[in-house]
């Protein structure tokens, strides 16, 4: 019997805190993202915190020269 209240404590107070972080980042959209509570200054996605990359992947093209 204790077993099952603690776990179903538990279990509420997980979907307690799921569900205020939904709410959260659904207020945060509808709000633009600039409310106080918005954290998109520190994002990776942010246009301003991004730095070049040190290094650049890509596919690597033969020259025309060469195909004959």
């Amino acid at each position: 019997m204790t077993q099952t209240i603690v776990a179903t404590l538990i279990v509420l107070a997980a979907a307690t805190w799921l569900l205020r972080r939904v709410y959260l980042t659904l207020q945060a959209g509808l709000r633009g993202g600039t409310g106080p509570g918005s954290q998109c200054g520190s994002c990776s996605r942010n246009a301003a915190n991004l730095s070049p990359p040190m290094i650049q992947l890509g596919v690597r093209r033969t020259p025309a020269s060469s195909k004959g």
